[in-house]
């Protein structure tokens, strides 16, 4: 990827135009993927292995024990089945936690924020609560 870039790799807070050959990454977004891979190094430290993965979605297993984590998706155990009626408005509108964990004992939804604005920090709080009303989760963070 490095040899198709012209002029330079950006890390930045917020979206900004940049030319066609450009690399941008984004302050937040690196920081959910940093907080979802420290997710699983605590799981391969703690003895489990990939058992399946795709793009959003990793099971992962130690012995009997499966645990699925997933990254900015919706989980199957969301409470709402429909909007006015219409289920497909439903599977639209379902919570994506930036990182969830769920297992046969517990669920967990994580919502990761980079920044120093207090207002947007103290928002993500509530998403955590939305998130764990909706999935019925025992833990938010």
């Amino acid at each position: 990827m490095s040899r198709y870039l012209v002029r330079t790799i950006r890390v930045a807070q917020r979206r900004f135009r940049v030319g066609r050959y450009d690399l941008v990454l984004l302050g937040w977004r690196l920081y959910e993927i940093f907080i979802y891979t420290v997710l699983l190094s605590i799981f391969i430290e703690h003895g489990y292995e990939v058992k399946r993965r795709s793009p959003r979605r990793l099971i992962l297993v130690r012995g009997g024990d499966e645990v699925q984590v997933l990254f900015n998706s919706p989980l199957g155990s969301s409470i709402v089945r429909d909007v006015n009626g219409d289920i497909d408005i439903a599977r639209e509108i379902r919570g994506r936690p930036d990182a969830s964990i769920s297992g046969s004992r517990r669920t967990v939804v994580v919502e990761c924020k980079f920044s120093g604005n207090p207002t947007y920090i103290t928002a993500g709080r509530f998403k955590v609560m939305a998130y764990m009303y909706e999935y019925n989760a025992d833990l938010g963070s």
